[in-house]
């Protein structure tokens, strides 16, 4: 992700926070979910600091929202996360990857501080601010010669 949609995210999430008098913690990665640009509201927890990376560093490595990635790991087994070896993976919900309008994989973002829905609602409203375009699903028949 470029530094100028990064900054555009964060100014979306201050923004927002600041109109609904909320506090909250973002981090924007790129698509090795490696840091770009991090802000925290004043009154943002401590603790949801490395949380806010760590989602958005999750959502860009597996490419699928977090809270998607938790329930699916509660429909199996949690303990199947220790299988992933990365101790940056989280289940928490409020990260969510970005795409470019051709569907590549751009970053991600994390918010973290507020409840679960607020995070992951800032977060697409952060997302929209951009105006990338998710993937579409390929549900054609591939056939392999």
């Amino acid at each position: 992700m470029e530094l100028k949609a990064g900054i555009k995210i964060i100014n979306t999430v201050i923004h927002e926070c600041l109109k609904t008098k909320k506090d909250a913690i973002v981090a924007v990665v790129d698509q090795n979910g490696e840091l770009v640009t991090f802000a925290r509201t004043d009154g943002a927890p401590l603790s949801s600091l490395q949380l806010a990376i760590n989602m958005a560093y999750t959502a860009t490595r597996l490419q699928q929202e977090t809270q998607t990635f938790s329930i699916q790991l509660a429909q199996k087994n949690p303990e199947d996360l220790r299988f992933y070896n990365d101790p940056k993976i989280v289940t928490w919900p409020g990260g969510i990857p970005v795409y470019d309008p051709a569907g590549k994989l751009i970053g991600g973002i994390g918010i973290s501080g507020m409840s679960d829905e607020e995070n992951i609602a800032l977060a697409h409203q952060a997302r929209e601010a951009i105006k990338p375009t998710p993937p579409k699903p390929d549900n054609s028949l591939k056939l392999y010669s």
